[in-house]
């Protein structure tokens, strides 16, 4: 995503990684006007930029995509549960 692969996302970058949580994790979700992408960029920078520079770097990037991973995993694995559970009452 690092499109002018200066080692880290700003601007567009970061609103075109907004887009992509948006898409993998809200599937099936209506489309999102631009101003929404730009307004849920400018949040997911807020909450990831551990130093506040107002980009992107990698380190930061890698270190939300853990724990992004990890919480989808949990969630995936209890809904697997969950539906298990309905099946088998």
């Amino acid at each position: 995503m690092d499109e002018d692969d200066n080692g880290f996302l700003d601007g567009t970058e970061m609103t075109k990684l907004a887009m992509w949580v948006f898409d993998s994790f809200h599937p099936g979700g209506q489309p999102i006007a631009q101003a929404d992408r730009e307004r849920e960029a400018a949040k997911l920078l807020t909450r990831i930029d551990k130093n506040g520079d107002g980009v992107l770097e990698f380190a930061e990037f890698a270190q939300w995509f853990t724990k992004t991973c990890e919480g989808i995993k949990k969630f995936r694995m209890n809904q697997a549960r969950n539906d298990k559970d309905r099946i088998t009452k």
